[in-house]
């Protein structure tokens, strides 16, 4: 299960559903933190899983 109190309601399933599918992790303690910037490490981390899932 993730925390989703940071997660502005009108966007809670679309990350519900990348979480389940596995392109996205959230931070420690699988935290979402929308509203700080993203590292370049998590941006590759994401870029690459949606290229992974892509190609499947």
């Amino acid at each position: 299960m993730f925390i989703t109190d940071s997660i502005p309601q009108w966007a809670r399933a679309e990350v519900a559903a990348a979480h389940k599918q596995g392109i996205i992790n959230g931070r420690d303690n699988n935290l979402f933190a929308p509203n700080d910037s993203a590292t370049r490490a998590e941006a590759v981390t994401l870029i690459l899983a949606l290229q992974n899932k892509l190609q499947k």
